[in-house]
C-alpha cells in the first residue's frame, strides 16, 4: 500500500475513535457512584509546591514531604493528617530541597535545605540536617 493510499485509511480510524471516545464520553455518570465522596485537603495547610517526598520503609501509612517555602511535614496515616515537624529545630530556612528517610534506620531522616525555582531563581538553604528520632529533634551536620 502506498504512503498516499493509507492516509485515508489513517484518518478514517482516527475518525472511529474519536467517535467512540465521544460516545464514552457523553455517557452520564450513576450518582450513585459519587454520592459518598465528601471533599478534604489530604495534604499540608501551607506551603504550595512540594519540593520532596519520601516514605519509611516497612511503615506503611509513615510519609515525609519537604517544601520549598514550609520546611518539613509528617503523615503517619498515609495522608489523612499532617503535622510539621521542623518548624521549632530547623529556623535559619524553611526552604527544603530533599528528603530521604535511611533505610537501614527509618528514625534517621536527612533533609538538605534549599530550592531551585522554576524559572532559575534560588531559595537558598543553610546545609543539612538531621534527625535520628523521626522528626522531633534534628541538628544541623554542615
Amino acid at each position: 500500500m502506498t504512503p498516499r493510499a493509507s492516509r485515508p485509511l489513517r484518518l478514517l480510524a482516527v475518525a472511529l475513535v474519536l467517535v467512540v471516545a465521544g460516545s464514552i464520553a457523553a455517557t452520564p455518570l450513576s450518582p450513585s457512584l459519587v454520592t459518598g465522596l465528601v471533599w478534604r485537603n489530604v495534604g499540608p495547610f501551607r506551603g504550595g509546591r512540594v519540593s520532596a517526598v519520601t516514605g519509611a520503609i516497612g511503615e506503611p501509612g509513615v510519609f515525609y514531604a519537604g517544601y520549598p517555602s514550609a520546611g518539613v511535614w509528617k503523615t503517619v496515616n498515609a495522608g489523612i493528617t499532617w503535622e510539621p515537624i521542623s518548624d521549632n529545630a530547623i529556623t535559619a530556612s524553611p526552604s527544603v530541597g530533599a528528603i530521604e528517610v535511611a533505610p537501614s534506620d527509618t528514625s534517621v531522616i536527612y533533609v538538605g535545605m534549599g530550592d531551585m525555582i522554576t524559572g532559575g531563581a534560588i531559595n537558598e538553604g543553610d546545609g543539612v540536617y538531621k534527625s535520628t528520632d523521626a522528626g522531633r529533634t534534628w541538628s544541623h551536620l554542615g
